[in-house]
């Protein structure tokens, strides 16, 4: 299977992150997001992780990361610094590193994936069938 996710910003220790999630503090939101992906993503899967993956201290940020499922696809997001990119690039879990944007072709389908929001179509697209359009993730 594929998948794709984005944001996840493990050991972000602010309030606005996790608090609108429901969850009470990091270590909460941090297990759940671990627990959840490794309940639905086995590590034969594709896994695309849309930026932002983790913030905070490096080494238990990475700690966290590399409990994550799957062959992961890294594309980059705002709050992947330099560091953070190099130390992701070489997880045991990481099979790719994009960059800052990339295609993807499945089934006929043709997904355009980054971490910011782009404008991929034109406005008659409503018209052509999903197949004829490329889909932003």
């Amino acid at each position: 299977m594929i998948y794709s996710s984005s944001d996840l910003h493990l050991n972000h220790n602010k309030s606005f992150i996790y608090e609108p999630r429901g969850f009470k503090n990091i270590y909460e939101m941090n297990n759940t997001i671990i627990k959840n992906f490794n309940s639905i993503i086995t590590w034969e899967d594709d896994l695309y992780l849309l930026g932002d993956n983790f913030l905070g201290e490096l080494e238990s940020g990475i700690s966290l990361f590399n409990q994550l499922p799957g062959k992961i696809h890294l594309i980059w997001g705002n709050h992947d610094t330099d560091n953070r990119k190099e130390i992701m690039s070489k997880c045991h879990n990481v099979v790719e590193t994009i960059g800052y944007a990339g295609m993807i072709k499945y089934n006929k389908y043709h997904f355009y994936i980054s971490h910011f929001p782009t404008c991929t179509t034109n406005f008659d697209d409503y018209k052509k069938s999903l197949k004829q359009r490329t889909l932003c993730l």
